[in-house]
């Protein structure tokens, strides 16, 4: 039998019910805030997803990456006309500036077209250059977050702004593939080498499990959320993370939020109470 997990003290049963029931509509800023959501969730999503899987066909072919130099790596997106999915791109110091060493193509099922390179062979682009240089960027600043984990994993990429600015996001990895973290996750903006804004997503640490004591799998996750009035990017990603839907009770405005994957796609709206 499946069943809902929730985390908030008090639940009604009507509350419960109120999570099956059809959304209402959104005013046009709001609804902006959501797509904007759902585009920069899917896409972080994927970015880590291209990361994780060509990390391993990447330790095939680099055994030991320290020794070749490895200092890190960034994602771009792949045209469909090219072969679609994600390239990821480990680069080290070269004796010219930033450089390829291992790139590798996942293409949401394996990783093709992977590719080691000699000293000086493949430099990395301009576009390439600034996202690895921004990694490093939200380090340079003085903030009160607190990670929750010793580990971090980091995705960069463009904001789509005219300006040029990138995404820099810190994420704290899953402790275990059947536990999801809500907390632990930020987000920084970086133009021309330097932080121009940055948010943090939750409070505090909190990760959930996706089984019960009693070995039981949830149809759903439900989470509440205080520092906006919509859901997040990062709701999307866990969503996505955990393969189950993810109703989030934003307390602002005291309203109930569904993100799930509708026709492949990640979809926000809200449910009646």
């Amino acid at each position: 039998m499946k069943f809902v997990k929730f985390i908030i003290a008090g639940i009604s049963a009507s509350a419960a019910l109120a999570l099956a029931a059809p959304a209402h509509a959104q005013d046009s800023d709001q609804q902006a805030v959501i797509e904007r959501a759902e585009e920069l969730g899917e896409r972080i999503y994927l970015y880590d997803q291209a990361a994780w899987h060509t990390t391993d066909a990447m330790l095939e072919d680099l055994a030991d990456p320290a020794a070749a130099g490895v200092r890190g790596w960034v994602v771009n997106a792949v045209a469909e006309a090219d072969g679609g999915g994600h390239e990821a791109v480990f680069f080290r110091e070269g004796q010219d500036g930033l450089e390829a060493a291992w790139s590798g193509r996942y293409d949401g099922r394996r990783v093709r077209d992977a590719r080691t390179y000699d000293n000086g062979e493949r430099p990395l682009t301009s576009e390439e250059r600034a996202m690895a240089e921004a990694l490093d960027a939200p380090f340079s600043i003085e903030t009160d977050y607190s990670l929750c984990s010793e580990r971090i994993n980091r995705v960069v990429f463009p904001t789509g702004k005219a300006d040029g600015s990138l995404y820099v996001y810190l994420l704290a990895p899953q402790p275990a593939m059947d536990q999801i973290p809500f907390g632990g996750h930020f987000r920084f903006e970086v133009l021309d080498g330097e932080v121009v804004d940055h948010r943090r997503f939750t409070n505090s640490c909190l990760t959930m499990a996706l089984r019960a004591e009693e070995g039981q799998t949830p149809a759903a996750l439900t989470i509440s959320h205080l520092l906006d009035d919509t859901p997040t990017e990062i709701h999307v990603l866990s969503m996505l993370a955990a393969r189950l839907p993810v109703y989030v009770m934003t307390t602002g405005n005291d309203r109930v939020w569904s993100v799930e994957a509708r026709d492949g796609k990640p979809s926000i709206e809200t449910v009646e109470r």
